[in-house]
């Protein structure tokens, strides 16, 4: 169902048959697959030492739960909160901590940050909006096509850093990115809301009635409904605002405007026909930063995203959901998304307040393990907004 070398490769947690009394029920709870201990493992760098403590978890009998003086449930539910934070193991058997490397300052070379659409594109104003940060040398930025192609680049090494959408105040949910945190082993680091003004732009001369067509990307289609409405012009969806606005220019393209930024109108020399087209003038858009390793703990308010699947009967998700209210943590956001090859089934993607390493979110994700079929963390960083 996933890629053999993601982290979403199933961690499974089922319910035992019997109650929790022996190291026999203990393994029933957690099962994993040579390829997933791989995968875990890999994210951290540490691939043998891991392989071998969730391989001895894993095979857990008496003798490796006894020396720590607690009931095998007590001590597999602390060496389960190790495997959940951050979807990968932080604490081993020995206490060793892995510590990150993931702050921008401690590179030495130039930061590379990925971004989808073209330059213009407010993809590219929220990733300098998000990683420029005073005192520090400027990063490069650099495009790409597909949200896709920004997961790969991150995921390989081609660039340090990505920032995608992932939801719009008005249009919702880039469904696309919610999808690709599902293939990739990338963490959320930290997030941005981003104010969107959309304008109508086009080449110089022309006149509101003379735009026949109308170019851009879906969502600010989406976002600009009304207005392209009242025109009457024909919408085509395309990959990027600012892209559009670069295919006007080049194939100097008559009565074609495009839903783009102000700043894609300077790029790009086309004139603004129309400014604040949006149904909704406080429009925002929310990017998520992408790292392959997690965000370092912060002091301040925090937010954790976690991705979920559950059994199919009835109750699974309430449930669920009341582990967090009985722990009164916030619920901020839920959202699904269908499961690959199990039709009318969902994984849910969870906001909620709280950082993965507090002690409530520690016991909040043990009891949840319980109750999910799939669980990961996919990232806690300092809340913004």
């Amino acid at each position: 169902m996933r890629n053999q070398h993601s982290l979403y490769n199933r961690i499974d947690y089922t319910e035992s048959p019997r109650p929790l009394q022996s190291t026999h029920s203990i393994f029933l709870i957690f099962r994993s697959t040579p390829i997933e201990t791989q995968a875990l493992s890999h994210a951290c760098h540490m691939r043998r030492a891991v392989a071998q403590s969730v391989e001895s978890l894993i095979l857990a009998e008496t003798d490796i739960l006894e020396p720590y003086g607690k009931a095998p449930y007590e001590a597999f539910c602390e060496r389960l909160c190790s495997i959940l934070i951050c979807g990968v193991l932080l604490t081993l058997f020995l206490n060793q901590k892995y510590f990150l490397s993931s702050d921008i300052q401690t590179l030495s070379h130039a930061v590379t940050i990925a971004f989808q659409g073209e330059r213009g594109a407010f993809g590219d104003a929220a990733a300098r909006a998000y990683f420029c940060q005073e005192g520090q040398s400027k990063p490069d930025f650099v495009p790409y096509r597909r949200f896709a192609d920004v997961f790969r680049a991150v995921s390989v090494g081609d660039v340090d850093y990505g920032l995608v959408p992932i939801e719009n105040s008005q249009a919702g949910s880039v469904n696309d990115v919610y999808d690709l945190l599902c293939l990739h082993d990338l963490f959320v680091i930290g997030e941005i809301s981003y104010p969107v003004n959309q304008c109508l732009l086009c080449l110089p001369g022309q006149q509101l009635s003379d735009i026949k067509r109308v170019i851009s990307h879906p969502q600010a289609l989406a976002q600009s409904n009304m207005f392209l409405q009242e025109l009457g012009a024909e919408t085509i969806a395309t990959y990027n605002t600012a892209g559009s606005a670069k295919l006007i220019r080049e194939k100097r393209l008559q009565g074609v405007a495009a839903v783009a930024s102000a700043t894609a109108a300077k790029l790009y020399e086309l004139e603004i026909l129309a400014d604040s087209i949006q149904t909704i003038k406080d429009n925002y858009t929310r990017f998520i930063a992408l790292g392959r390793e997690p965000a370092p703990h912060c002091t301040g308010p925090a937010k954790t995203m976690l991705v979920m699947a559950i059994s199919h009967q009835p109750g699974s998700l309430s449930t669920c959901l009341g582990i967090l209210a009985v722990k009164q943590i916030n619920l901020l956001k839920l959202e699904s998304r269908p499961l690959n090859q199990r039709t009318w089934e969902y994984l849910f993607f969870l906001d909620f307040e709280g950082h993965c390493e507090d002690p409530a979110v520690r016991n909040m994700l043990v009891e949840l393990a319980s109750q999910t079929t799939f669980c990961k963390v996919l990232g806690s960083f300092a809340r913004k907004m």
